[in-house]
């Protein structure tokens, strides 16, 4: 079973993310966002919430054995970060998306 990141579920070329559960559940930790089997977050937020985890993504890859590498490593538990960081970026587009489609609209997972 996994969980999919949705813009909106009533436009047909909404942008979606679909990863498995295990990676859905490192996301959210990642992005500091309730681990909960259905969510939504306002785009805007998730916006934000992304481009500071790519930032940490991006810290801990280059500085492992660091404080960065570290807080990347305890929300990542055993994930890849670089697959971490490419489904950010992608998490990142659906914020885009809504920003330009539904302004003001959330982001859904579930």
């Amino acid at each position: 079973m996994g969980i999919q990141f949705c813009a909106a579920a009533d436009r047909p070329a909404a942008p979606v993310v679909d990863v498995n559960a295990f990676h859905g559940s490192r996301l959210l930790r990642l992005l500091g966002l309730p681990v909960e089997p259905v969510g939504d977050v306002p785009a805007a937020e998730l916006r934000e919430r992304a481009t500071l985890a790519i930032a940490m993504c991006e810290a801990g890859e280059a500085h492992a054995d660091g404080e960065a590498g570290a807080a990347l490593e305890s929300a990542a538990r055993g994930a890849d970060p670089s697959h971490l960081r490419m489904r950010l970026v992608e998490l990142l587009g659906v914020a885009e998306w809504v920003r330009e489609h539904r302004p003001g609209g959330p982001v859904t997972w579930g």
